[in-house]
């Protein structure tokens, strides 16, 4: 089965954003904990296919869900209930680097 253009999965991604959020309790409310998040995403960029297009890290406020996921426009999430089962930066850096996987693969 083919693959949708690129541009119709970032609007999905766009329209699928905000209920999803919402969902999850909405977005973390400590912009230190998205800055983090986002630094180490970031950090794995250089690794992915798909590097230099947007992606934007974001933290779920939902502590009883432990997921991650990313959508078509670029967004990767995390929850605070993963975060919280995370040891250390490197367990953060893999879970990310298999998100952007996935964007970069268009699942």
């Amino acid at each position: 089965m083919p693959l949708a253009p690129v541009f119709v999965e970032k609007a999905t991604g766009d329209q699928t954003a905000p209920a999803l959020e919402e969902q999850h309790g909405g977005l973390a409310l400590d912009p230190r904990l998205t800055e983090y998040v986002s630094w180490v995403g970031n950090r794995m960029l250089p690794y992915s296919l798909r590097g230099s297009e947007p992606h934007v890290y974001k933290v779920l406020q939902s502590d009883k869900i432990i997921n991650a996921f990313a959508l078509g426009n670029g967004n990767v999430y995390v929850t605070r209930g993963l975060l919280h089962m995370l040891d250390e930066e490197a367990e953060l850096a893999e879970v990310l680097g298999h998100e952007n996987a996935h964007f970069r693969h268009r699942h």
